[in-house]
């Protein structure tokens, strides 16, 4: 892509600029969703507590990927140390489901909002926050290039 713009069409450049500004919203958003995620991670890392949970079921997801096959959730159920018990939707699903029905895993959760927990994977936990706040600013950033660009090849 050049910054000249003499590579659009007015049409193709207009068309770009009701379009690249969907995708900068989008980059924003995912960005910021990532941002979220790494203070919920961050809040756990400093104030969470751990206990051991149980996979009470694998839930299929609503959605099924391009193989047609269901991503399957756990739902586990831990106890607090006063007693508390508690039952969550882990927030990623896999095909073929990492754990099965009856597992003991590891648990982090925050003590004041326990329903606020997740399986403690180590690495895996922070995969998802990191390539949201990688993929996020690189979308914006090209999406704030290419309306430039399109800007350039419009007549004056």
């Amino acid at each position: 892509m050049t910054d000249s713009g003499d590579d659009l069409t007015p049409q193709q450049a207009r068309t770009l600029l009701k379009v690249l500004p969907i995708a900068l919203i989008v980059g924003i958003g995912l960005a910021a969703a990532g941002l979220y995620l790494v203070r919920f991670h961050v809040t756990l890392a400093l104030h969470g507590a751990s206990a051991t949970g149980e996979v009470i079921e694998l839930e299929p997801s609503t959605s099924t990927s391009a193989s047609g096959q269901a991503t399957f959730f756990p739902i586990v159920t831990f106890l607090t140390p006063v007693g508390q018990q508690v039952t969550f939707r882990h927030r990623t699903g896999q095909r073929p489901p990492a754990y099965s029905v009856g597992e003991k895993v590891p648990v982090t959760y925050l003590p004041d909002q326990p329903d606020r927990a997740l399986i403690a994977e180590g690495f895996l936990n922070w995969l998802l926050p990191g390539v949201l706040i990688l993929t996020g600013p690189v979308l914006a950033w090209l999406s704030l290039r290419g309306i430039r660009w399109a800007r350039r090849a419009l007549p004056d």
